[in-house]
């Protein structure tokens, strides 16, 4: 098993850098980029109805490629975060914020509704001088 990984990395060594620097720019990136999501959301976000709240950029197609595309990154290291520390949960949920699509309100309340992520977001709201969510 050894000599198979060793002989993995010798093969591949710039594969192995390139996804390694990857994962650890991501990484940063989620932990520089997911407090300012989760500071960013009204109080009243979870309160009201399933109603579009991005008005002013409904027509703007790049926007709404570019915020789902964030939102995938956002899952998928969330995902990737369960099984190596890192705060998986509250960027799952930071992804599902920014993604579009049906059933994205009820999964986001499901979510919210958890103890532990509700307690994670309300200490990096408080720490920031926001207001806790209303649920």
């Amino acid at each position: 098993m050894v000599s198979w990984f060793s002989d993995l990395l010798q093969t591949h060594s710039a594969l192995m850098i390139t996804i390694g620097s990857l994962s650890l720019l991501t990484f940063a990136g989620t932990i520089l980029i997911l407090p300012v999501l989760l500071i960013r959301i009204p109080e009243d976000y979870f309160l009201k109805s399933g109603a579009k709240q991005d008005h002013k950029y409904k027509g703007n197609i790049i926007f709404h490629i570019a915020k789902n595309l964030a939102g995938i990154l956002f899952l998928l290291m969330g995902f990737i975060m369960l099984f190596i520390p890192g705060q998986g949960l509250l960027t799952i949920l930071a992804g599902l914020w920014l993604m579009d699509f049906p059933g994205k309100r009820a999964l986001e309340v499901r979510i919210i509704h958890t103890k532990s992520i509700y307690r994670g977001i309300d200490y990096i709201r408080r720490k920031a001088g926001k207001p806790s969510l209303k649920l």
